[in-house]
């Protein structure tokens, strides 16, 4: 027996990528756009202290950091605070290579 998925499973999978594409691009532009990796680069914060400092609900500030999370763009240390992964570090407006802009598109 093949441990190979079933060609119905790899269109599946290939569907949800796409339906998730739109998804991860926007948690990219609007971490870029209220400029969340700088807050995080300054070390770990708590989800409240992001809100606060961008100027939104704590709430929805913490679902954009785990949806940072989920594409290793942040990780969470503990029940309330997160990080800058070095792939976030690229959406940085400071950094050399920064893709912020292309974020921001």
């Amino acid at each position: 027996m093949s441990d190979r998925p079933s060609p119905a499973m790899d269109l599946r999978a290939e569907m949800i990528e796409m339906i998730g594409g739109c998804w991860s691009t926007q948690v990219c532009g609007v971490a870029a756009r209220f400029g969340v990796p700088e807050i995080l680069a300054a070390g770990p914060q708590d989800g409240a202290a992001v809100a606060a400092a961008i100027g939104c609900p704590a709430e929805p500030t913490r679902r954009l950091l785990r949806g940072m999370c989920s594409l290793g763009l942040a990780e969470q240390l503990d029940a309330s605070r997160f990080s800058l992964t070095a792939k976030g570090e690229l959406l940085r407006r400071d950094v050399p290579g920064s893709l912020n802009g292309l974020a921001l598109a």
